[in-house]
């Protein structure tokens, strides 16, 4: 799964932009924290692909992208990795303190924060040059951009590989300044 996309939180978003990312080829593997919550998105997630399969609001081939696992040593493969957990910069930086000891070296960790300092979140980091926020709208699949923002340690690679991701997801880019104010460009 070289080209699989990571989501991390199976919330509302979470679910989102993992199916967002299917619609648009790519393999995901969404984790959550424990067995318990995987069995809970699985559901969740089932009906909600059920009924826009049923619809015809998605493509059934969609489903058979995405993966659910509490297991992040599963993201070892994967070229992105989302994180759309609870808006605590505490659980976050626990959150990427982990993925770091798991994702590929040349990876790339975002964050969907809307009102976290970039770079506040990446304070720790062994990668910060490859930490970059993408605020994605609810709900991810409808809403056309997605807010990109740059901490002060994130290298242009990182933003050009992200600008591209999010115009294959059929988004556009804005980029906006980092900042501890809640970011909106609608």
């Amino acid at each position: 799964m070289n080209n699989s996309i990571g989501v991390i939180g199976a919330g509302v978003m979470g679910r989102g932009i993992a199916r967002l990312c299917a619609q648009n080829g790519y393999p995901v593997l969404l984790v959550t924290k424990d067995e318990s919550s995987a069995i809970k998105a699985q559901f969740v997630l089932s009906k909600e692909l059920a009924d826009m399969i049923s619809t015809g609001t998605l493509p059934e081939q969609v489903a058979e992208r995405i993966f659910i696992t509490n297991t992040p040593q599963d993201l070892q493969c994967t070229k992105m990795v989302i994180e759309a957990v609870n808006e605590d910069r505490w659980i976050k930086q626990r959150v990427y303190t982990s993925l770091e000891e798991v994702m590929p070296t040349d990876a790339i960790l975002a964050t969907t924060t809307s009102s976290l300092s970039i770079s506040k979140l990446a304070e720790g980091m062994k990668h910060p040059n490859r930490f970059i926020g993408t605020h994605f709208f609810r709900p991810p699949e409808d809403v056309g951009i997605v807010e990109v923002v740059l901490g002060e340690d994130t290298c242009i690679n990182t933003f050009e590989k992200t600008l591209y991701f999010i115009k294959r997801l059929g988004k556009q880019a804005h980029h906006l300044p980092d900042t501890q104010q809640p970011r909106r460009s609608l």
